[in-house]
């Protein structure tokens, strides 16, 4: 009788533990298929996101594109074409006459002393004159001018062809008058005929041109005053323009 409630006692215990396992797998399902359906909707939820979101994604790309493309237009049109410089050249090559008058300082009462040698004056005139010669594409009047300083005097020459073939010798006195350099002629000859007033002319324009153009390099206008000549010096003295 003991043995038998003993086993009745126990029946009941395992079967209360297999409802309980029932009802823990029972509720562990129904867990389980709650948690399923909630990440179905939240996956259908961001794909409704991610189709929405996706048009404006495409349209913000496409602006930034156009964004790109008219700030790289405008770069291309703020830059300056090379072909026009955006600052003025600071390695100009000098000849050494001009180099002469652009280093000439006057003093504190703006008087100033410029000397130049013949060679300068040569140098300068021969390199004029074949920038003009390749720009024309002209034989120059006067070939191989040279000047020499002695005395007071500027004595020219030069190769000529016309009207003879012959070397163009002219003595010069130069001088200043209101504040411009001039020059005299003082004697000419073209072999054995008289020299042409073209070649007269033709040469004092090679010297004065060829200063005028070394003048233009002073850092400041100077009104001449006086120009002495000696041995292959010329000293010119001026006063700076206020």
């Amino acid at each position: 009788m003991r043995v038998s409630r003993t086993i009745f006692i126990f029946g009941c215990i395992l079967a209360l533990a297999a409802l309980a396992c029932n009802a823990n797998t029972s509720q562990l399902q129904e867990q389980a298929a709650s948690a399923a359906t909630q990440a179905a909707a939240a996956a259908t939820k961001a794909s409704e996101v991610a189709t929405q979101a996706a048009p404006a994604i495409g349209t913000a790309s496409a602006l930034a594109n156009e964004a790109g493309q008219a700030a790289g237009t405008a770069v291309a049109q703020a830059t300056p074409p090379s072909s026009l410089p955006t600052a003025l050249p600071t390695n100009i090559d000098l000849n050494a006459l001009q180099q002469t008058f652009a280093a000439a300082l006057p003093d504190q009462n703006g008087n100033i002393i410029i000397t130049i040698t013949d060679a300068q004056l040569n140098e300068a005139m021969r390199l004029r004159q074949a920038q003009a010669a390749a720009e024309s594409g002209t034989t120059p009047l006067i070939q191989n001018p040279e000047v020499t300083f002695t005395d007071g005097l500027v004595i020219f020459t030069g190769q000529v062809s016309q009207p003879v073939t012959a070397q163009l010798t002219i003595t010069f006195r130069p001088f200043v008058t209101d504040g411009v350099l001039q020059f005299e002629v003082i004697s000419a000859s073209l072999g054995s005929i008289n020299v042409p007033p073209a070649l007269l002319g033709t040469a004092e324009s090679t010297i004065n041109a060829t200063l005028n153009e070394a003048m233009s390099y002073a850092t400041m206008a100077i009104a001449l005053e006086s120009v002495i000549v000696s041995d292959n010096t010329m000293t010119i003295t001026g006063k700076v323009n206020q």
